[in-house]
């Protein structure tokens, strides 16, 4: 049978589960005011199909929690779940979302564990937006895609992609049609990746992107736990790209090893932006430092302004110069699957002839580099060369 309740407590530190018979289902009906669903103790499931007419507020205290595992579905226009208290709501991978238009998930306060935003229609995440801190994990299971109409993490807020920070194996994606990180707030990719779609081919936000993470507000737990021991042979970034600069087509994880590869989620291309952690000189996101990374580098050497990772630019402040050459020499012959991102101490060593050796077929050899410094003059003379007769034929 169905049920339509205003409000909902539940406090037995047992825990509840609530369940449907048949075809029944549980509404959320308070008219024009917001239905409330209180836990002030226990662990409960809600495994039946819920159904919000009206605005609906998750009250959680602290050490309850509360878990969706079925359908949520709307009977309004613009459905939207409130999260208040400092326990944990919890949507369930077996869950789905099934609106008309877009819904929304208002994280004010306490932990959000989305692990599906599986369903029709759309979802907005908004986390941390009403000054009390505030964070959302999405439980993302290794090799999936999570979709979100828009996402956005307020001065108090933290967004995870995993089931922690720092957590590892998953290297899956979440794609968004709109981002927004206010100052305070942080994203942490740990090894997974963020796809940015826009709408605007001329109105691309890679610069804003960029900003977010030069202002460590776009960051990687896995990064930072690796980039923490100095005797670890490469230092890894977190990067951006537009899509329509990726190297290769198909995956958009070709470090992670088979078969744990995403399928790409790039579709909309060359509106769309990747942001994945990868080898600091890795300047096509394709998890390794080559002769492409190289060559995109000397192209643009030397840059003063409007550089991107693609010209060369591997730290992000939009400049090509000889940081990021060294950057490319320093990561050259590394691969992401090379190393051992479980342990912030890499089992290979700076000193290992291993670690450092170059072999590039058909491309230059070791003792080519080692002789780049005349190189670098030569191309850079070259490039001044070009733009003076080009500038003299104009």
């Amino acid at each position: 049978a169905n049920v339509s309740l205003a409000g909902l407590t539940l406090s037995h530190a047992a825990g509840f589960t609530i369940q449907s018979s048949g075809a029944g289902s549980l509404t959320f009906n308070n008219g024009s005011g917001t239905a409330t669903v209180t836990a002030t103790a226990g662990q409960h499931v809600i495994s039946a199909p819920v159904v919000l007419a009206s605005q609906t507020a998750l009250n959680v205290s602290s050490g309850a929690s509360v878990t969706l595992s079925g359908t949520i579905s709307s009977a309004m226009a613009t459905p939207a779940i409130h999260l208040n208290g400092s326990g944990t709501v919890t949507v369930a991978s077996s869950a789905s979302f099934n609106f008309t238009n877009v819904g929304t998930i208002n994280v004010n306060s306490g932990v959000l564990n989305l692990n599906t935003a599986a369903g029709t229609g759309s979802l907005n995440v908004n986390v941390g937006t009403a000054g009390s801190a505030a964070s959302a994990f999405f439980g993302l299971a290794t090799g999936t895609n999570i979709t979100l109409n828009s996402l956005t993490v307020g001065a108090n807020g933290l967004a995870v992609l995993g089931s922690g920070q720092g957590a590892l194996g998953m290297h899956s994606v979440l794609t968004v049609n709109s981002l927004s990180i206010a100052s305070g707030g942080v994203l942490d990719l740990n090894d997974n990746a963020l796809v940015v779609s826009y709408t605007n081919p001329t109105s691309s936000p890679l610069g804003t992107i960029q900003s977010l993470i030069n202002d460590h507000q776009i960051v990687s737990s896995v990064v930072n736990n690796y980039n923490s021991n100095t005797d670890n042979p490469v230092t890894l970034t977190v990067a951006c790209l537009e899509a329509s600069n990726l190297y290769g087509t198909g995956k958009i994880w070709p470090w992670a090893g088979a078969p744990a590869l995403v399928a790409n989620p790039l579709s909309g291309a060359p509106t769309q932006i990747l942001i994945m952690p990868t080898i600091l000189g890795d300047t096509d996101l394709n998890g390794q430092v080559d002769f492409n990374d190289l060559l995109a580098v000397l192209n643009s050497y030397p840059m003063a302004s409007g550089a991107t990772l693609d010209m060369g630019d591997t730290d992000g402040n939009g400049t090509v110069d000889f940081n990021d050459l060294l950057a490319v020499l320093n990561g050259y012959g590394f691969t992401m699957a090379s190393l051992d991102l479980a342990s912030s101490s890499d089992s290979m060593s700076m000193s290992s002839p291993s670690s450092v050796q170059v072999t590039v077929v058909p491309e230059p050899t070791t003792m080519a580099l080692l002789a780049l410094g005349g190189v670098i003059g030569l191309a850079g003379g070259a490039i001044r060369r070009r733009r003076h007769g080009s500038k003299a034929a104009a």
